[in-house]
């Protein structure tokens, strides 16, 4: 009988060509293979220096021929979902890099070790529970007592295309279960690629990487990259400042959306209500900002609020919108957060 790791995640996110059947021995390398890759899930941003930080969630400046704000707001941010999508890799990283398959069979292979100094055991199952499809899972245990239970760190699924790196899959960690008191929380990453376009969209549950420091949040981002190497990527911001006009303090809330050309050459539109756009009397403000090449200076920048009566403002208009890499605005919209991943039953060598 096939065992198999249960993800509870919805269903109809997986599909995909299968790839060769593994065959019996002890060379695991096509379990290895259907394992997530950085080069699968991180995002890539629109190339270039990141000038200044934004920890704040200020967004005022951004004159024209001053680096684009919201150019920085967007590599800024995909800097920040590629730490938190590193730290889902790691303890897949970390079995497979440091310990050899100890089982090895025609649907199944574990890697399983410690080292001498390290307080936990660690152990890593790849299972093939039908054609060309795999599922996975890391678990952890701490050395000491000796009857502690194994904890399951990092689980997921993988459909492997017929090109190397081509596929679709999911991965999760629960920081909960790492026994780091100072993260909590969860991530997902659910990943396409094909003919070199590839999606990714990542949700954060309550997540924190530093409890002292950051308060634990909800996220969701989306992110897809075009063959030729332009891109979109769009998410939200819970508190941050549109405005131009130091007097106007106040926070709102904001999505943004923002997509570039392979020459690094974009726009960003961004969504704010609340804060002092709700005290001027507006439901909602697009502010839209263009960047271009190389130098990411703003070119054009235009501030529209839709009022509560109805109509439409410009609050401000700069540049030419010639300019811009694309003439309209891209739809702000994130996909339907999926319930928080849960891990199945343990497999039979930790049990």
């Amino acid at each position: 009988m096939k065992r198999t790791i249960s993800l509870l995640l919805s269903s109809g996110l997986l599909l995909g060509a299968g790839c060769p059947p593994a065959g019996e021995g002890d060379d695991a390398s096509e379990f290895e293979r259907a394992l997530p890759t950085a080069a699968q899930l991180e995002i890539k941003g629109p190339t270039g220096t990141v000038a200044g930080g934004l920890a704040d969630g200020t967004m005022m400046g951004g004159a024209l021929g001053e680096v684009s704000q919201y150019y920085q707001f967007t590599a800024g941010t995909t800097l920040a979902v590629n730490l938190g999508i590193l730290r889902i890799l790691a303890p897949i990283r970390l079995v497979i890099e440091t310990f050899p398959p100890s089982v090895v069979e025609a649907d199944r292979a574990v890697w399983q070790g410690s080292g001498a100094l390290d307080p936990q055991d660690h152990m890593l199952v790849v299972e093939r529970p039908s054609e060309g499809h795999y599922e996975f899972m890391v678990l952890s245990r701490l050395k000491s007592p000796a009857d502690s239970p194994w904890r399951v760190v990092v689980g997921g699924e993988t459909t492997p295309g017929a090109t190397p790196g081509e596929g679709q899959g999911s991965v999760w960690v629960d920081l909960d279960q790492d026994r780091d008191d100072k993260t909590t929380g969860k991530a997902l990453a659910v990943w396409s690629r094909a003919g070199g376009e590839r999606e990714v969209n990542t949700f954060f549950y309550a997540w924190s990487d530093d409890v002292a420091k950051h308060p634990a949040r909800d996220a969701t981002y989306y992110f897809k990259r075009q063959p030729e190497g332009g891109g979109v990527f769009v998410f939200g911001v819970p508190e941050v400042n549109i405005h131009h006009e130091a007097s106007k303090s106040a926070m709102e809330r904001a999505l943004i959306a923002s997509r570039w050309l392979p020459t690094g050459q974009g726009r960003s539109d961004v969504y704010a209500d609340g804060g002092d756009v709700a005290a001027d009397g507006y439901d909602q403000v697009h502010v839209t900002q263009c960047w271009a090449a190389n130098s990411f200076e703003t070119t054009y920048e235009q501030m529209m609020g839709d009022s509560t009566s109805g109509q439409s403002d410009v609050k401000f208009e700069a540049g030419d919108l010639g300019s811009c890499a694309f003439a309209a605005p891209q739809a702000a919209a994130l996909p339907e957060t999926p319930p928080a991943p849960v891990a199945g039953a343990l497999p039979p060598e930790a049990q």
